[in-house]
Parts: C-alpha cells; sequence; structure tokens
C-alpha cells in the first residue's frame, strides 16, 4: 500500500511540472520530438506518468533528467528517450537513472535488462545491459525490494 501512495504521489508532482518538463525537453531535446506540439507532448507525457514510466531527476539548478521508458515484459525496461543537461552528462548520471527507475519501477524484483537505442535513429541499433553487471556491487548495487 505505500507503493501505491508514493507512486501516486509521484504521479501528481509530474502532472504539475508538465510545463517546467516541456520546457526542459524543447531546451535540450536536439530534434527527438521536434516535429510534435507542444498539445501532443503533453499527451505522450501524460501517457507515460500514468503508467509511471516517466522520470524526472532533479539538481538544485533544476531538472537535469527526462527519461522516458516502456516494459517489454516484467524482465527488459526499454528506455525509448534519454535526455541530460549537458552539464550532468556522464556514466554516473546513466546509472543513478538506471538505479531509481528500476527500483521505483512496477517489477523491481524482476527486471534484468535495459534495452536502449544508441543515439537518436534507430538504424543504430540498439545495445542491451544487463543490470547487475552494469549497476555494479558499489554505490549503484540496487535494492531490489522496491520504493518504499
Amino acid at each position: 500500500m505505500q507503493h501505491n501512495s508514493r507512486f501516486l504521489e509521484q504521479r501528481l508532482s509530474l502532472l504539475k511540472r508538465i510545463p517546467e518538463i516541456i520546457e526542459f525537453v524543447r531546451k535540450y531535446e536536439q530534434g527527438i520530438f521536434a516535429p510534435q506540439s507542444d498539445a501532443e507532448l503533453i499527451d505522450i507525457f501524460m501517457q507515460h506518468i500514468n503508467f509511471g514510466t516517466l522520470i524526472i531527476m532533479d539538481d538544485s539548478d533544476g531538472i537535469t533528467v527526462f527519461e522516458r521508458w516502456n516494459y517489454i515484459d516484467q524482465y527488459i525496461f526499454y528506455s525509448l528517450d534519454t535526455i541530460i543537461r549537458p552539464d550532468r552528462r556522464s556514466i554516473s548520471t546513466i546509472k543513478e537513472l538506471m538505479k531509481f527507475g528500476i527500483e521505483n519501477s512496477l517489477y523491481p524484483q524482476t527486471l534484468r535488462w535495459v534495452l536502449y537505442q544508441k543515439g537518436q535513429h534507430m538504424a543504430l541499433g540498439y545495445r542491451i545491459h544487463d543490470v547487475e553487471k552494469f549497476l555494479g556491487n558499489g554505490k549503484y548495487k540496487l535494492n531490489r525490494g522496491g520504493a518504499k
């Protein structure tokens, strides 16, 4: 029950921040969402907020990371779009994002793989990583108990 109330609280918080999220995406997207109007983005983001598949990470200067994903099944986390503010682009930010996303997902005990597109174009192919190997046993080790 605690997981459900936290999940609802996170969704409500994101709904209130949609204008700020759109501003961040437009500033750093590099063309990913260029064809969509703001109204279309609101629809897209609302769907992902409702399913809990949108992550926003912040620091004292505002949004640092936007991540939109889907589940292929309960074992695979499929990254659709990742936008990271230029001053925060690093492997540690990716690991922090992946750890947060999995621990706060619907399937924290079973997600084992992350699949993501290389670059902005599908023609570049996909990469798949074993989550445990990618995150390692140090600072980014997963808490498989899920959100509390």
